[in-house]
């Protein structure tokens, strides 16, 4: 009788990981009865299964954690955690860009202890994970984020994305659609994208930005005399109007 394949294929388990890939040593991250995260190192990949298992069951159970369990602190993934649920509850108009950075940062630091994390380390990580200063600048913003409303709720009590200096961005000359290009855009979405053409005659006719032009509510709009466009709530804060062409007015009369 032939005997049993050995299984060596680990099945991902959430509060389970490595905290240097490849180490085959294995961590467990749970939240106690109390709702403070916790960590320990365990060792083998089957002994923290089980461990993790018996720490939920306690913290149901609203078992105390012995006193001598040493206490790691708290992990840069924990606050990640708690940045995501805070974006998701405000406003964020640039939310998808954070959780999508959030995460892709998290493969990095997400095990790493938040109080042990150097301006050094962040450096080095945007130096390697960012092509352009621009790119660079929107991670930084993410790590200053994370920490500050980590600070706020007294889970760390420094903000090392704070000591890193700004990628000097080289604002180039903003170009501008000649006559003949903005025809020929105008003429291949109307034959090809027909319903989407009064979008693009608004977006060329005001130059408002994505996030405005579809944020629009009919109230916005003034067809009074030459009729204007008015943005209340804008990417740096503040509001203006816009005063409508006529063929812009056009295509929201249309619509």
């Amino acid at each position: 009788m032939a005997g049993r394949k050995k299984v060596t294929a680990r099945a991902e388990v959430r509060g389970v990981f490595e905290k240097e890939a490849g180490s085959d040593i294995w961590w467990i991250r749970y939240t106690d009865s109390t709702g403070r995260y916790k960590r320990e190192k365990v060792g083998r990949w089957s002994d923290a299964i089980k461990l993790y298992q018996k720490r939920k069951t306690e913290a149901r159970l609203g078992v105390k954690m012995p006193e001598n369990l040493k206490h790691k602190g708290v992990i840069f993934q924990d606050l990640a955690d708690a940045i995501l649920v805070h974006v998701e509850h405000k406003d964020y108009k640039d939310k998808r860009n954070v959780i999508s950075r959030v995460k892709r940062i998290c493969e990095h630091f997400g095990s790493m202890e938040a109080s042990k994390m150097l301006p050094e380390d962040i450096t080095a990580w945007l130096a390697k994970n960012t092509s352009s200063p621009a790119t660079s600048n929107r991670y930084k913003a993410v790590f200053s984020l994370i920490f500050r409303e980590a600070i706020r709720n007294r889970k760390v009590s420094f903000n090392p994305a704070r000591l890193v200096s700004p990628a000097r961005e080289r604002n180039e000359r903003i170009r501008w659609l000649q006559h003949d290009e903005r025809a020929r855009l105008l003429r291949v979405v109307g034959k090809h994208y027909p319903e989407h053409l009064p979008e693009l005659i608004i977006s060329l006719g005001s130059g408002m930005r994505l996030s405005e032009q579809y944020g629009l509510k009919w109230k916005d709009i003034d067809f009074r005399g030459q009729g204007q466009i008015h943005l209340s709530d804008t990417k740096n804060g503040t509001s203006r109007s816009i005063p409508m062409a006529k063929d812009v007015r056009t295509c929201f009369e249309a619509l």
